[in-house]
């Protein structure tokens, strides 16, 4: 990649497929801090292509060149499998890889209830929509008029969704006798629109999967990831409370998430365990 970037001078390069961490990408990007190298006990030998010290079944290698200055046109570089498996590694990315001085997130619950708010406006809910039954099915959702408040449970929600943290609101109205046990959650219509027809969903299972899964790993290497990966695609199957949102739908799922998971503070890129740093690969090499 370093050769095409010198062979084509005029030409934008991005580099993409086997970095895992943002430790690598900054390497790649940036060039190799020897100071940093020595600290990690990383092996400074020979690489080349194929690679017997990176060691990857395709015979790759994603070590930066030690003593070859990193091109101009090298503008970047994608890690799409480790977006995919463990998002959580970009929490720290303003700050390592593009030098500002803090990031904006410190906690899970910070990303998440942010995450919520966005989910809230690009899939707006569509139970106590009345107009039409049109599914939503696109990004973004299609206009929306709440003319009746028939879910009382998502609606109660909603109002108190600017008061504070989404994920904490919710918790603290279950007490209340306007919310249902979360266990028996259901998106109650008019008793007249009930008679009428058979309830149809307008919220398609695709759309409430597709605005899960960038935060499906977000607990990834904790021991609650598998219960919240495991919640969230039982809400997907579930028609009682898919009317209700997407952004609803992660709220119910981080209920079986204990709090102290959500208000760890994420650990430095720097200050990471070797151990701790997975390789994020693809399933093709894993399998050989």
């Amino acid at each position: 990649m370093y050769r095409l970037c010198a062979e084509f001078p005029d030409c934008g390069f991005w580099i993409n497929g086997g970095i895992s961490n943002l430790e690598a990408a900054r390497e790649i990007v940036y060039g190799r801090d020897k100071t940093d190298d020595t600290s990690q006990g990383k092996n400074l030998g020979n690489h080349s292509v194929p690679c017997k010290i990176c060691n990857y079944p395709n015979g790759s290698c994603i070590a930066p060149p030690a003593k070859v200055r990193v091109p101009s046109n090298l503008r970047g570089c994608m890690l799409g499998r480790a977006a995919m498996d463990n998002p959580s590694i970009f929490w720290d990315c303003d700050r390592y890889f593009y030098g500002e001085s803090k990031n904006p997130c410190k906690t899970r619950r910070e990303v998440l209830d942010q995450y919520i708010e966005y989910l809230e406006k690009v899939y707006p809910r569509r139970c106590c929509d009345d107009r039409d039954d049109l599914q939503t099915n696109r990004i973004p959702a299609p206009s929306v008029v709440h003319e009746q408040e028939f879910c009382s449970v998502c609606s109660t929600w909603r109002k108190h969704l600017k008061q504070g943290s989404p994920t904490k609101g919710f918790k603290s109205l279950e007490k209340t006798s306007c919310i249902e046990s979360a266990a028996n959650l259901s998106c109650r219509k008019t008793e007249k629109k009930a008679n009428k027809q058979k309830a149809k969903t307008k919220i398609t299972a695709h759309v409430v999967r597709r605005s899960l899964r960038p935060i499906l790993g977000i607990f990834f290497g904790l021991s609650t990831s598998r219960s919240f990966r495991r919640k969230c695609e039982e809400l997907i199957q579930n028609k009682t409370i898919r009317d209700c949102g997407p952004a609803f739908a992660l709220v119910l799922a981080l209920q079986v998430v204990p709090d102290h998971f959500l208000d760890c503070e994420f650990v430095r890129t720097e200050d990471l365990q070797s151990s701790n740093i997975v390789e994020h690969i693809s399933p093709q090499q894993q399998t050989s």
